[in-house]
């Protein structure tokens, strides 16, 4: 799956009404909270202020609010156009100015999931990457070839001195077993990276 760059404001006219779309990469329910949070304060007087958040590897997790609009013609349509367009970790917040015409349930589905993905449209995705991170014990001789390596393939690399030399390291997935060979052979495999965890990014 993939997420935003950067977040985005979009807005469109809609039968006299205003739709402000607010859309955003966001790591949790709080930071979409935040989001929501924001753009209540930029248009207090808005009529409604409905949101749809999508998060984790898979997008599992996800709520949606109509605030005030007749159920399912706010929230859900901005849900689906999120899911639909194969985004996670992403929430949007789409502020209606009320214009004076009533849309229809129909009207406001269609109004509501077409301003998200129109702000879709316009974002610039970013792709899941999963970095897993390793530790190591290095021999005192070899330390500077290995911080250098390292620091020219991979992320966050720490290098940490005490009885022995160890070093810090994040790596993508899919490069880790090179990397490992590769270190094995600058040190005539003295070196095992010891896998700690794994998180996941985008690039």
């Amino acid at each position: 799956m993939r997420s935003v760059k950067t977040p985005v404001c979009v807005e469109s006219v809609l039968s006299k009404s205003r739709f402000i779309v607010y859309l955003s990469r966001v790591r949790d329910a709080v930071q979409a909270g935040e989001l929501l949070a924001a753009a209540k304060r930029l248009h207090p007087d808005a009529t409604h202020h409905c949101f749809a958040y999508v998060l984790g590897p898979d997008g599992s997790a996800y709520r949606s609010s109509d605030d005030g609009e007749p159920d399912g013609t706010a929230g859900v349509p901005m849900l689906e156009a999120i899911k639909k367009a194969g985004y996670t970790d992403v929430a949007a917040v789409v502020v209606r100015y009320f214009g004076g015409v009533k849309l229809g349930a129909g009207g406001l589905v269609r109004a509501y999931g077409g301003a998200v993905r129109k702000a879709l449209s316009s974002v610039e995705p970013v792709e899941q990457v999963v970095y897993e991170t390793y530790e190591a014990m290095i021999p005192g001789t070899s330390l500077g070839v290995i911080d250098h390596y390292l620091r020219s393939v991979a992320k966050d690399v720490e290098c940490m001195y005490g009885e022995h030399a160890e070093v810090r390291y994040r790596i993508r997935e899919k490069d880790a077993a090179a990397v490992a060979e590769r270190l094995a052979r600058l040190t005539s495999s003295a070196v095992v990276p010891a896998r700690i965890d794994a998180i996941i990014d985008y690039e």
